[in-house]
């Protein structure tokens, strides 16, 4: 018996392994179908916050055949579970997570066998989303049986929500006055919020024109050949401090213990740094770049509550030296920008070890924020920042929506410590 036990063990496992190069291999071909999409429809593109993806651990696989009553078998997880994989797509806007959705039923050889509209249809705790279950049928495993992935497709702002309505519904049994709390927060969210938004992007954004990057061919009459050929030869230094700070962050990672919702890292290109030079009237030089914009490489974390970006930051500063050189902290979540803005920007110093010794160090700039001081920047990005024709009107609405998405959010975590103390109190009865 016990032999047999083993042998499951063995199958979930090697199972487990191939779904997890199948998630991996599904991941990167999501992101291609998005900027193949992209690039054939300039004009249309999908707005794509995030791509991510996970598999499920072998001890929540055993939890559905808990929960489905059945055998723990490969053959059960094939047929019963479709969610083993799971991949997640988060757009800006209820119109994009449709078009994400239509893309995907355009790819040839992505065999959708169900969707399931919980946009159209919302869950009763009021999640929003579209799920496509697909059919792996290009990677089937070695013994060519059929496997599945879900892909959910959601808005930014649901997926903020939907992170906390996880640990509060999802994970736990709250009581009745936590679920409704919540529903009513989403419900706000969701159907006045959010509408505004889309309203607010649609009217600012349908005459504005993407900005076009600037080449040797098309160079603006203040910026040299020969400076802006110094910034294009800087671009493997500025790559490799991008991978150094992504390995530092690693590091830091080490010691934090909670949950990371996202990441992402970018270098400033010759267009936004002109953009910004232009602003603090400033002539396009290598110095003036190294001295004055601090954020030619930037390494943007997500968490989930404010609690949890403040910790954060904290371990930073604690490590000064450690990792990286902390040069500046600026604190945006107490004191907004006049923008609206809201997160922790660290401006910190990156060391590029050279051969025999050498070495150089570049600035960068780490950006905490939370869920939704994230889902605010994504679209005052889109409106405001890249856009030069936007109106005084909508900036004053997008700091009144800061305004209301951080009483939301502070809402948000007082349920979770609340929960918490409601779970306590539950371990020590059962006691």
């Amino acid at each position: 018996m016990e032999n047999n036990v083993l042998t499951q063990e063995q199958e979930l496992k090697k199972f487990k392994d191939i779904m997890e190069i199948q998630r991996i291999y599904l991941e990167n071909y999501l992101r291609l179908i998005i900027r193949n999409r992209n690039e054939a429809n300039p004009n249309d593109k999908i707005a794509v916050s995030s791509v991510s993806s996970r598999t499920k651990s072998i001890q929540s696989i055993k939890d559905k055949f808990v929960k489905y009553q059945i055998e723990e078998t490969v053959e059960n997880l094939r047929n019963n579970i479709r969610d083993y994989n799971g991949h997640r797509i988060v757009c800006l806007t209820k119109e994009d997570v449709y078009k994400m959705v239509e893309s995907l039923k355009n790819v040839e050889g992505l065999k959708i066998v169900e969707i399931k509209d919980y946009i159209k249809n919302p869950k009763e705790s009021g999640y929003t989303a579209v799920h496509v279950i697909i059919e792996n049928s290009s990677l089937n495993s070695a013994d060519n049986k059929t496997t599945y992935s879900e892909i959910q497709i959601r808005t930014a702002l649901a997926d903020a929500l939907s992170l906390f309505e996880h640990k509060l519904v999802y994970k736990s049994n709250p009581d009745e006055t936590v679920k409704d709390d919540l529903k009513e927060l989403t419900f706000m969210l969701i159907t006045y919020i959010e509408r505004s938004l889309k309203i607010l992007k649609e009217e600012e954004t349908k005459d504005r024109k993407e900005p076009t990057e600037i080449t040797e061919e098309n160079l603006p009459e203040d910026i040299s050949l020969e400076e802006y050929k110094k910034i294009k030869n800087n671009e493997p230094i500025y790559k490799a401090t991008e991978l150094q700070l992504k390995s530092d962050i690693e590091k830091l990672k080490l010691q934090y213990n909670k949950k990371i919702i996202s990441e992402s890292s970018r270098i400033k290109g010759v267009y936004a740094i002109y953009k910004k030079l232009l602003k603090n009237e400033k002539e396009f030089t290598e110095e003036n770049i190294h001295s004055s914009i601090r954020d030619i490489i930037s390494h943007k974390i997500v968490c989930l509550t404010p609690g949890d970006a403040k910790e954060l930051v904290r371990l930073i500063v604690d490590n000064d030296e450690k990792i990286f050189k902390v040069t500046k902290v600026k604190n945006y979540v107490d004191n907004p920008k006049e923008s609206g803005y809201r997160g922790y920007n660290v401006n910190a110093l990156i060391d590029i070890p050279f051969p025999f010794g050498q070495k150089v160090t570049i600035p960068a700039e780490i950006k905490i924020l939370t869920a939704f001081q994230n889902v605010w920047a994504d679209y005052e990005e889109k409106i405001v920042y890249h856009n030069e024709i936007c109106s005084e009107k909508a900036k004053k609405r997008l700091r009144v929506m800061s305004d209301m998405f951080n009483d939301i959010e502070s809402q948000l975590e007082d349920l979770l410590k609340q929960n918490e103390k409601q779970e306590e109190a539950k371990k020590l009865i059962k006691k």
